[in-house]
């Protein structure tokens, strides 16, 4: 995909306004198809899963992706359960102090694929603030509301 697109830019220093537009083309398509996230997702998952037939796994879960289109309010397995998340919060919870700070929760949000943390925690926990410490189980919860809203979304 990379490749396409610097092919379409070409290295010539002197681009054409023809091939700036068809970047923006396919640039603008990916935008709008969420084609980099729907990737990102099936790697993720391949990662996670480590399935023998890898090709199988991946028509399965496009088959997961078109119903869940299909059918929105069919609960979607996440790939991140609560007990990633606790393994997440001790590995951040290096001193064994029993809580994170603001920066670090968000810190873990961005690992867990939620682009702009900061917007949902906001949004959806107002009541946590720069100045909060999280618990392990409120980060668990925290983390399991905001990835399975946003998470590699």
């Amino acid at each position: 995909m990379v490749r396409l697109l610097k092919k379409a830019k070409g290295k010539n220093p002197i681009e054409t306004q023809p091939s700036a537009n068809i970047v923006e083309k396919y640039e603008g398509y990916l935008r709008n198809h969420k084609i980099h996230e729907l990737f990102n997702k099936l790697l993720t998952q391949i990662l996670h899963d480590r399935p023998v037939n890898v090709r199988h796994h991946i028509l399965e879960q496009l088959s997961n992706i078109k119903n869940q289109i299909k059918n929105p309010s069919a609960h979607v397995p996440a790939y991140l359960t609560s007990g990633d998340f606790e393994t997440m919060f001790d590995a951040y919870d290096i001193a064994g102090e029993g809580s994170l700070d603001y920066y670090t929760l968000l810190q873990a949000m961005m690992v867990a694929g939620v682009k702009n943390p900061e917007i949902y925690l906001k949004q959806d926990f107002p009541q946590i603030t720069e100045k909060s410490m999280i618990g392990k189980p409120q980060f668990t919860q925290i983390m399991n509301a905001e990835f399975t809203k946003y998470g590699f979304s």
